[in-house]
C-alpha cells in the first residue's frame, strides 16, 4: 500500500510524471501538476504539466470478505481515463522537445512501471496540438498531448459485523436498556 493513500494502487498521473522525469533531462521543478502551486519562471526554460481531462468507468464493484476473522470490504474499480501533458516554454525549447514526452509513453521505465502498477498506458496519444498563444506581453510556446490510461483502483477497509453492534432500547415511558448482543458461535453444533 503505498504511503498517505488508502489504494492499493499508484495514480497515474504520478507514473505518467516518474516516466517523463525518468526518460528526459526535465527537473523536478519542471515537471508540476495542474493546480498544484508552483511558481512559473521569469527564464525561457521548458516547464510540463500534467491534468486530469476525465474518466469513464467499466466496472465498480464492491464484495465482502472475512479476512483474518475480520469483515472486510473490498472495493475495486475499473477506468480509463484521460490526461494532458503540456509542455510550453517562451524561447523555442518547447518546439524541438515536445517529442520526448511521446519517447517518455514509449519507455521501458513507463512498461516497467506499468506493469508494477497494473496499468496500461496507449503508448500513442489521442491527439497532439499546437496550443501556442500569447500570454502577456510574449507568445508562448506551447503543446499538448492527451493520454489514455487503463486502470483500477483497489481499497480494502475494515467494517463491524452485525453481532459486534450493542443495542439500546428506549421506550416512550422513559425506560432505557442496553442489550450486549452476544458473538455468534462459529460451530452452531457445539463441537459434537
Amino acid at each position: 500500500m503505498l504511503a498517505n493513500s488508502p489504494y492499493t494502487t499508484r495514480s497515474p498521473m504520478l507514473i505518467l510524471r516518474d516516466a517523463i522525469l525518468q526518460s528526459s533531462t526535465f527537473t523536478e521543478e519542471q515537471v508540476n501538476f495542474y493546480n498544484d502551486r508552483f511558481d512559473i519562471p521569469a527564464d525561457q526554460s521548458v516547464q510540463v504539466v500534467i491534468s486530469f481531462l476525465g474518466s469513464k468507468v467499466f466496472s465498480n464493484r464492491s464484495k465482502t470478505d472475512d479476512l483474518n476473522n475480520e469483515f472486510t470490504d473490498i472495493a475495486d474499480v475499473n477506468c480509463k481515463e484521460m490526461y494532458d501533458v503540456t509542455i510550453y516554454s517562451a524561447s523555442r525549447d518547447a518546439l524541438f522537445r515536445k517529442e520526448e514526452l511521446l519517447f517518455a509513453l514509449a519507455s521501458q521505465y513507463m512498461q516497467q512501471l506499468c506493469e508494477v502498477y497494473g496499468v496500461k498506458f496507449g503508448p500513442l496519444p489521442t491527439s497532439f496540438i499546437d496550443t501556442c498563444e500569447v500570454e502577456g506581453s510574449t507568445r508562448l510556446y506551447r503543446y499538448s498531448i492527451t493520454v489514455s490510461v487503463l486502470t483500477w483502483y483497489h481499497k480494502e477497509s475494515a467494517f463491524d459485523y452485525y453481532d459486534t453492534f450493542n443495542a439500546r432500547v428506549i421506550t416512550d415511558s422513559g425506560l432505557e436498556k442496553l442489550f450486549v448482543q452476544p458473538t455468534t458461535d462459529p460451530d452452531p453444533l457445539g463441537g459434537a
